[in-house]
């Protein structure tokens, strides 16, 4: 009788087991909460999470999205981009297009299509990179829909709103007023790829999107060792940006990432161990608290591979 119960119990447990020793997912009930945005939770093996987001689309994307950026010049940039992306495990890319350092860089939507076809990388699609240039806000919106218009409802690419224009490009207008008749007409077309926006220092970002009538997915900020965020000039520590993001963590439901990161602005010839260390810092900060980052990879007069390879020559990735 003992025996029988000895076997009986073993057969138990070995029931139990069985589902989740060889299942590739699985699902837990009910809603998980991070930073008060509502998800569905879907948990490998491997620890890793997605999440159904809150915003204007609800489709599944990971939630802490990992990668480089910058704007490949050929295929074999593309390449060294997903090698190096899977070897230290990134799930995503940033690709920016636009005018810079006297170099034209126009959209190609076959190089998105590349990284599609042969990466599982999530695509985000900086369409519009303007810097200093007079924004003209009806070809934005043009171009955002241009872009959904090939990659439509796609959850692997995101449309990226604006990046970086400064404050004199919106008429007096908040962030927010700018951008949200874009979101409207993304919207009303129905398309369902994720949303990010990208501005990095003005107070009425940090704010969210209070009173927008189409939510982003994604909130994007950007930060450089060497600039305003920095510890080394002595103007403001890398904490001024780190608790601003923490108050936009808390005071708001849409996921942050940090979608530039890098040692310098002024490119890899500006590099140092001390700046390639703070960065290093930082992205393991952000992403301890689900905060994407992106690693900027190039002036857009220089390779993003070769930018790559100087992070390489500082070992940013021992300890990623």
């Amino acid at each position: 009788m003992k025996r029988v119960k000895t076997l009986f119990l073993t057969l138990c447990v070995f029931i139990f087991l069985v589902p989740t020793i060889n299942a590739a997912v699985y699902k837990l009930d009910g809603v998980y909460t991070i930073n008060g945005v509502r998800k569905s939770e879907i948990k490998t093996l491997g620890g890793a999470y997605e999440y159904k987001l809150a915003g204007i689309n609800s489709v599944e994307v990971n939630h802490i999205l990992y990668g480089l950026c910058g704007t490949p010049y050929d295929n074999q940039d593309m390449d060294d981009i997903i090698g190096n992306s899977t070897l230290y495990q990134m799930n995503a890319f940033r690709i920016a297009y636009s005018f810079a350092d006297g170099v034209s860089r126009p959209y190609n939507s076959s190089q998105i299509q590349y990284f599609l076809d042969n990466s599982d990388l999530t695509i985000i699609v900086d369409r519009n990179h303007y810097t200093g240039e007079a924004v003209n806000w009806t070809r934005v919106q043009e171009d955002c829909l241009d872009v959904l218009s090939t990659f439509t409802n796609n959850s692997r690419v995101i449309i990226e709103i604006m990046n970086e224009y400064p404050n004199g490009n919106f008429d007096g207008q908040t962030v927010w007023q700018r951008i949200d008749p874009i979101l409207d007409a993304i919207a009303a077309a129905k398309y369902t790829n994720p949303t990010i926006n990208n501005k990095h220092s003005e107070a009425d970002d940090w704010a969210a999107g209070v009173g927008m009538s189409t939510p982003l997915d994604f909130n994007g900020r950007h930060g450089y060792m060497n600039n305003a965020y920095d510890v080394l000039n002595g103007s403001q520590s890398l904490g001024w940006l780190q608790g601003h993001l923490e108050n936009a963590m808390n005071a708001n439901a849409i996921p942050l990432a940090v979608t530039e990161v890098g040692a310098d602005t002024n490119g890899a010839a500006q590099f140092s161990q001390v700046k390639v260390n703070a960065t290093r810092d930082f992205i393991i900060w952000a992403r301890q608290r689900d905060i994407g980052a992106f690693i900027w990879c190039n002036k857009f007069a220089t390779s993003p591979t070769n930018h790559l390879n100087a992070y390489l020559g500082y070992n940013l990735f021992d300890g990623l």
